[in-house]
């Protein structure tokens, strides 16, 4: 398997060309997205070739708070290389309101 197939998810309903045609400007509103981090919440990270399975590992919850942008490129720009190198997912130790997770 490549990178470009490993790193591509599989389409869900809930994201499906099907889906976004049939949303609305209503039904926009009433979505509960992730929060987006205003600052530097990512402590650190590494490559590992153990592989999540549970929701907690794999599933962004709505409400949930993720990493700014530029604290995930650092990481996106090394991820092809971590995978030739045998990794298939990243841990990443953050920092919310003192609290390291």
């Amino acid at each position: 398997m490549s990178f470009i197939e490993y790193a591509t998810p599989v389409a869900t309903p809930k994201y499906s060309p099907q889906y976004f045609a049939s949303l609305t400007f209503l039904r926009v509103q009433e979505l509960d997205y992730p929060e987006i981090a205003t600052s530097s919440i990512v402590k650190s990270w590494s490559f590992t070739d153990n592989i999540p399975w549970t929701a907690l590992g794999t599933v962004i919850q709505p409400g949930e708070l993720v990493p700014f942008l530029d604290d995930v490129l650092p990481i996106s720009r090394e991820m092809e290389a971590a995978f030739a190198a045998g990794s298939r997912a990243v841990r990443v130790r953050l920092s919310i309101e003192g609290h390291e997770r």
